[in-house]
């Protein structure tokens, strides 16, 4: 038998308070840039958090390591994954079932680096597929998104002006 659902009650003390603060990066060494960038992922299925950096690598942090830090200083020496790239990365993006990890890039080309998001929590990291997002050197990234319901597709809006949409097959 149903029952009536009870009454919505507003909460308005509802807040989000600072739990640590983690020195991903040196900030004096940061390029300044115009350029539109997403550099903070997290894939809650597996407790990973994956940052970005301003040097050719990316961070994966376990969410149960850095918990235990509930000081307001800046941590420093926590502990991290350092996973090294050809360039330094402009998007970090986390698909909607928590499989699949997109890193975009650009040495000579803008791409996209998709990886077995499950792989990080094992030695071997897996890359599942590599795509090159454009052939002309003057074209930028400026938003990845994922599909929130269909897992292996996501979108690119670039600086030419156009959109693609892609499928990945695996």
């Amino acid at each position: 038998m149903m029952q009536t659902a009870p009454t919505a009650v507003d909460i308005l003390d509802f807040q989000f308070k600072l739990q640590c603060r983690l020195k991903v990066f040196d900030s004096k060494s940061i390029p300044v840039s115009h350029k539109q960038c997403n550099l903070v992922a997290v894939a809650s299925r597996y407790g990973l958090l994956f940052v970005g950096s301003n040097d050719s690598l990316f961070q994966v942090i376990k969410l149960q390591q850095i918990q235990k830090y509930n000081s307001k200083e800046e941590v420093g020496d926590y502990c991290r994954r350092n996973i090294i790239l050809n360039s330094i990365p402009q998007h970090i993006s986390v698909n909607c079932d928590c499989s699949k990890l997109c890193v975009v890039m650009k040495d000579d080309c803008v791409k996209a680096i998709i990886y077995d998001l499950a792989s990080f929590l094992k030695e071997n990291i897996s890359i599942v597929q590599e795509v090159r997002l454009s052939s002309s050197s003057d074209v930028d990234v400026l938003e990845l998104v994922w599909n929130p319901t269909v897992a292996s597709l996501y979108a690119v809006s670039k600086s030419d002006g156009s959109l693609g949409a892609h499928f990945s097959c695996i």
